[in-house]
């Protein structure tokens, strides 16, 4: 016998049924977000897209410190300069590509430094110098004890003393990390950033920047700065205004060392190979890098030699 199924007249849910109200709340809704962003209704702030963090959140946590060194030169703070230094670099990363694990790409990820907006264009970091003098502050006081002691404060020798590039906003939105671990895009920022800092220091003098400290506005206001912090009449201190400094041959040496290691990296694995790194060019300078400088920095002495070392003599003028 042959078996019929009987039509009920059933046939499913009509689709076209379900959806046209479908359609007709995505249309509702686009309808609702775009009068929204016209200003015409105040919804609630799930729909403007989420906002950035107004700070950074986390913690900041202080375990102490430890004396571990002393300068082995005495320098006076006097001022503070910017120099600029363009840089554009980058650094790939990869791991070993082999047929077990697929990996065959040329490289895995980037570590890089140029202009935040325009990556083909050189970042222009600016880096914080300092200004010394290798001087000295000598007070004096009447045999007699009659009258007010009197201080002398004699400048010697200015030099550029210091060179650190700074976090700032656009300095650090000049590193780039794309698809790098931490460690290798610190390793990146730590070699760009020394290189920099050594590029400056190694500069040529700025003997007119350091100039304008053995000017008499200045050496007013340091005398009654000091005539203010020991307490004595400003006819009782007198500043001795230095001469421009310039680096000796050991701190040349140093220097030219120094920007050779950033120039041609040494292989971590084996020291007897290095690469071709960085390009370093003084395009800005009348003179010559590192044998017309005037850097100076205090060093670093042992605390256990610190009996060792010596207040510096001033020198003939």
């Amino acid at each position: 016998m042959l078996v019929r199924e009987r039509e009920t007249g059933h046939r499913g849910p009509d689709r076209r049924g379900v959806l046209l109200p479908v359609l007709a709340v995505i249309g509702v809704g686009a309808l609702v977000v775009g009068v929204s962003r016209l200003g015409f209704l105040n919804l609630p702030d799930w729909l403007d897209g989420g906002k950035s963090d107004p700070a950074p959140r986390g913690d900041v946590i202080y375990e102490g410190q430890e004396a571990q060194s002393a300068s082995e030169n005495f320098l006076i703070d006097i001022g503070d300069g910017e120099a600029v230094v363009a840089v554009r670099a980058k650094q790939n990363w990869d791991t070993p590509g082999w047929w077990i694990n697929g990996d065959f790409q040329s490289t895995n990820g980037t570590s890089s430094v140029a202009d935040p907006d325009d990556r083909d264009v050189p970042a222009r970091l600016r880096v914080k110098m300092d200004y010394c003098a290798e001087g000295t502050i000598t007070t004096t006081t009447p045999a007699d004890g009659d009258g007010p002691e009197s201080v002398t404060f004699d400048m010697s020798e200015i030099f550029v003393c210091g060179s650190q590039l700074e976090h700032t906003p656009d300095n650090d939105a000049a590193f780039k990390q794309d698809d790098t671990p931490n460690r290798f895009h610190g390793d990146f920022v730590s070699f760009v950033s020394r290189a920099v800092e050594t590029t400056a220091a190694a500069a040529e003098c700025p003997t007119d920047e350091l100039a304008r400290f053995r000017e008499g506005e200045y050496t007013a206001y340091v005398r009654s700065q000091l005539a203010d912090r020991f307490g004595v009449p400003e006819d009782a201190v007198e500043v001795r205004s230095g001469r421009v400094g310039s680096s000796d041959d050991e701190t040349k040496q140093g220097l030219r060392d120094a920007l050779e290691s950033y120039a041609n990296k040494q292989d971590p694995d084996d020291p007897s190979r290095t690469y071709e790194s960085l390009s370093i060019d003084y395009l800005s300078s009348t003179g010559e890098a590192v044998e017309d400088s005037c850097w100076k920095e205090p060093g670093g002495t042992d605390l256990d030699n610190l009996d060792d070392v010596d207040a510096p003599e001033p020198q003939d003028r």
